[in-house]
């Protein structure tokens, strides 16, 4: 009887401890969470701030770079029960997005004006700008630059709510 009293009193001992184990197992999980959570975090802050110094610079194929990193770590967190992260992935993913595409539609529009484009009348004298060769290679590197912007995310093409 002593024995069985012994052994009762000792499995609830370790009963208290297994609790007390997975508790700190419960709490270091969360820890590991919430660090892979922040480093998340802080990879989107530095590839944003690196698609911000490429256009300070007027870097853009850099920042179209930044935007595919963005659009790609945004697919691995598909499946993320982090929704306040993956929106704001997102929202960062499409403030950038649409600063660059700004910027290329700017540039473009200053190109095809050089170019005297659109051509409005047939009978609209068809002379060439001088530096028509320049300005033809900017053309043809802002549509580059522009299929580059709109094929490195396409949810971005859909989603103009955002």
């Amino acid at each position: 009887m002593i024995l069985i009293l012994t052994l009762f009193q000792h499995l609830q001992g370790t009963s208290q401890w297994m609790d007390d184990l997975g508790k700190t197992c419960n709490h270091v999980d969360f820890i590991e969470r919430s660090m892979k959570y922040l480093k998340c975090l802080y990879h989107i802050e530095e590839l944003s701030a690196a698609v911000q110094q490429s256009l300070m610079i007027n870097s853009v194929w850099d920042a179209i770079k930044g935007v595919e990193s963005m659009a790609a770590l945004d697919c691995g967190l598909n499946q993320s029960e982090c929704s306040h992260l993956c929106d704001f992935l997102r929202k960062t993913l499409c403030f950038w997005h649409n600063i660059i595409k700004d910027r290329l539609t700017s540039e473009f529009e200053k190109v095809l004006t050089q170019l005297h484009w659109p051509i409005i009348t047939p009978n609209q004298a068809m002379t060439s700008p001088a530096n028509y060769q320049d300005l033809s290679s900017q053309l043809e590197g802002l549509l580059l630059q522009l299929l580059a912007l709109q094929t490195s995310y396409p949810f971005l093409l859909t989603s103009s709510d955002l």
